[in-house]
């Protein structure tokens, strides 16, 4: 039964983490039904956490540089370890934007806008883009029996709009299992496989 508990604690954590403010209806419902204190308390700073926004912006709505010191565009994010599937694209993008939205005087942009770095170009903001690729995903069992996850992000930073590499960044992360004895397909894995990529992408980006 405690083993349950910190598998609904970790879950919650791990949405915060991700940043996805889609995850807060999921965490709405959890709550409702939830009777350990704990828990409740993770799922009640998750979903305080997801609704209170940052200054990300999707592509194409209405974007004010009022007061950026530069504009930051969230690029490409792939998962090209060989682990997993495409699913981890968007635990990539999802933490990127969540360690992104907290940069001080930057505007940031989930995908390409045309539109605003025209804008920012002109009132001579600066505007660059993080392109991401995951190129490590593993899961060891070390020599106490516990399983270690590890994964490693490498993030390039381009000047927009010509491309100018700017420079390259790398992010790890690992976290461990315990004495993980079930499938490497099962959702608990996979949640702690999300969490830990996110950390080497908000490490990245950071």
């Amino acid at each position: 039964e405690l083993l349950v508990d910190a598998v609904r604690i970790a879950a919650a954590g791990g949405l915060k983490d991700i940043g996805d403010a889609a995850a807060v209806p999921a965490l709405e419902r959890a709550l409702r039904s939830e009777g350990f204190a704990a828990a409740k308390q993770t799922m009640e700073d998750a979903i305080k956490a997801l609704k209170s926004g940052s200054n990300v912006q999707a592509a194409s709505a209405p974007v004010s540089l009022t007061g950026a010191r530069y504009v930051v565009q969230l690029g490409a994010m792939k998962n090209i370890s060989g682990s997993r599937g495409d699913d981890l694209d968007s635990v990539m993008r999802a933490a990127a934007r969540t360690r992104a939205g907290t940069i001080k005087g930057a505007v940031i942009i989930d995908g390409n806008d045309a539109a605003v770095i025209k804008k920012a170009t002109a009132a001579n903001i600066p505007v660059l883009q993080i392109d991401g690729n995951l190129t490590k995903l593993t899961s060891v069992v070390g020599t106490d029996g516990a399983t270690v996850i590890s994964a490693k992000v490498d993030m390039s930073v381009r000047k927009l709009p010509g491309q100018t590499l700017k420079g390259t960044v790398s992010g790890n992360a690992s976290g461990s299992a315990g004495n993980y004895k079930g499938s490497t397909s099962d959702s608990g894995f996979k949640s702690l496989q999300d969490r830990v990529v996110g950390g080497a992408v908000e490490s990245a980006v950071g």
